[in-house]
């Protein structure tokens, strides 16, 4: 399990990723230009379907 609050994340492509239990509250997520046409996803999460945590609440997301 994990827990983020009030913390900056900055990446280019699929930079949050995985199958951790996760909480992100009130963080910034800034997803940096890589100058191509399409620029990626900021997540690639591989979450078990039937899992019932993994949240984001209260974000701030830009490039």
């Amino acid at each position: 399990r994990q827990y983020y609050r009030r913390c900056f994340i900055a990446g280019d492509v699929d930079f949050i990723f995985g199958s951790a239990t996760a909480y992100f509250e009130s963080c910034e997520l800034h997803s940096l230009d890589r100058n191509e046409k399409v620029n990626g996803y900021i997540t690639a999460a591989s979450t078990p379907e039937a899992e019932k945590y993994g949240l984001f609440s209260w974000l701030l997301i830009y490039r």
